[in-house]
């Protein structure tokens, strides 16, 4: 079966995530065949799912092989020698860009026809600025931008309602951008590392679940410094590099930061799979002039949340706290600047008189993040995670806060709410309408 199109890679990750989840075919079956396939065979695929979830048939390999052998298998060569791992949860993403390229598709087509079109000496104004209009929406469209610019308020709602994916909390989120503030040899670098290899082994980390992650790791460090750190955190120098790629001072330091984010972005990022960015630390990997500087913290800041933003990655930025400590969101270099361009904020800080506790201190704009919680850190890695603390003093206080502009919230929906933190917090809907109760009668005395 003949194979159409320049790059079948997006369509083919589609079709890969539906069949390691069938449920994702929610999403995947918005799109158009016709109109967003322009593969033959991966078509084919597309439509045999499209007739076995009308006849409410599982969506599997065997199904799809059985109602079209010859596409099934183009496909499945496609799989192998082009994506070396799909990720289910990536779905959106993947459509994401199947839409860019259907829109670049039909953008070039339209070029071409009044193109055509002034050959034969029929070129009018409007066909002028209609052409400097596609050029713009080519350009958009090749960068990752959508060509339409802005949404309607029920469109901005649906963003913010959508549920956080986390791959590993409280760090690692696709489209999120956090900070983590430490002092040197606190142990930031020790979580960053944790929490990938916790993603690798499909282990849990701080208590909660981990997603498989595929990382590009940019390290203030030497490689043989970040080497040891690495052996010694569990790292066995088999991780594969298109899901664990190590970049070092080696690397980094012989560009000014603006080259090296375009060498990052077009020569790693873009060819590879990765849906995780961590740079350890940004002050030092971004070489400021300046770090006093609000300009340039902003400018080299949001160049880096650009390159995340479009390439659908998760953001992460350690950075080197001021030895005066401080505020969480106010204690790190240049954080007053740094801190008002990312969704979270982590601060990580010894516990007094306890050699290895630590707190985690947290702020964001992420709905149901803990304030802090305090662990232990033990032969370099973090054990016996505390409970963690609702956004205010305590439970019943968050109870209180709610039904300040809810009174009629439930025990149920109060236990709901709770359970939709991030870490989730368990109470019993007895509990729940104790704190409620207790919430009511201050109100009234």
């Amino acid at each position: 079966m003949k194979m159409t199109g320049r790059n079948p890679e997006p369509v083919l990750r589609v079709l890969s995530a539906v069949f390691l989840d069938p449920a994702s075919w929610k999403q995947a079956a918005a799109l158009s065949a016709d109109d967003d396939i322009p593969h033959d065979a991966l078509k084919e695929v597309f439509r045999a799912m499209q007739k076995l979830a009308a006849a409410g048939d599982e969506i599997s390999r065997v199904n799809v092989a059985e109602l079209n052998r010859e596409a099934y298998l183009t496909f499945d060569a496609l799989e192998k020698e082009l994506i070396p791992r799909a990720v289910a949860s990536d779905i959106d993403e993947y459509i994401r860009r199947v839409r860019a390229e259907s829109a670049m598709r039909e953008a070039v087509r339209e070029l071409g026809r009044l193109t055509k079109h002034a050959a034969n000496g029929g070129l009018t104004p409007d066909d002028l600025l209609r052409i400097g209009e596609l050029g713009t929406r080519l350009q958009n469209t090749k960068e990752g931008i959508p060509a339409r610019v802005g949404c309607s308020t029920a469109e901005l709602f649906a963003a913010q309602e959508k549920v956080i994916k986390w791959m590993c909390w409280p760090f690692a989120a696709i489209g999120l951008a956090s900070i983590l503030d430490a002092l040197p040899k606190v142990g930031k670098t020790v979580l960053f590392l944790l929490g990938i290899l916790a993603s690798r082994l499909g282990q849990h980390f701080l208590s909660l679940p981990t997603k498989p992650m595929r990382v590009v790791y940019v390290s203030e460090q030497s490689r043989a410094s970040l080497a040891m750190q690495a052996r010694e955190i569990g790292f066995t120098g088999r991780e594969p590099p298109e899901e664990l790629f190590w970049i070092t001072r080696e690397d980094w330091s012989r560009y000014v930061y603006t080259d090296f984010l375009a060498k990052l972005e077009n020569e790693i990022i873009k060819p590879g799979t990765y849906n995780v960015l961590i740079i350890d630390t940004f002050h030092t990997v971004s070489r400021m002039e300046d770090e006093k500087d609000a300009s340039e913290v902003n400018r080299l800041g949001n160049l880096t949340i650009d390159v995340a933003t479009r390439n659908g990655l998760a953001l992460a930025l350690g950075r080197h706290d001021r030895k005066s400590g401080g505020e969480v969101g106010i204690s790190g270099r240049s954080s007053i600047q740094l801190s008002g361009l990312a969704d979270v904020i982590l601060h990580l800080v010894r516990v007094p008189n306890h050699e290895s506790q630590r707190k985690l201190e947290i702020l964001g704009r992420v709905p149901g993040l803990p304030n802090e919680q305090l662990i232990d850190l033990v032969n370099g890695a973090y054990v016996n995670w505390g409970q963690p603390q609702p956004e205010t003093t305590g439970k019943s206080a968050q109870v209180a806060e709610w039904l300040k502009n809810e009174p009629g919230l439930t025990g149920e929906q109060i236990v709901a709410r709770f359970a939709a933190m991030v870490p989730p917090i368990k109470i019993s809907v007895a509990t729940a309408r104790r704190y409620a109760s207790q919430a009511r009668e201050g109100a009234i005395t």
